[in-house]
């Protein structure tokens, strides 16, 4: 039912995980990721508002958007 509503969009996104072990029982993780990685405005949500008339909203996706992570396995 969505599909009738919003347009399919496309997104790249790219991560990478560099796993290691330094001493002990503690394992490590270290990683980055990029979404959205052609910077592209998608609309993922569209809604109205009626005042005296109906206005349209559309609700946009993020833009390019970076995550770091560290992690510590026991």
């Amino acid at each position: 039912m969505n599909n009738s509503r919003v347009k399919d969009y496309f997104r790249i996104d790219a991560s990478v995980i560099y796993k290691f072990k330094i001493s002990g029982n503690f394992r490590y993780e270290i990683g980055a990721s990029i979404w959205n990685l052609l910077d592209k405005e998608n609309a993922i949500n569209n809604y109205y508002r009626v005042d005296n008339l109906p206005n349209k909203f559309s609700r946009l996706s993020l833009g390019l958007t970076t995550n770091f992570i560290f992690r510590v396995h026991l």
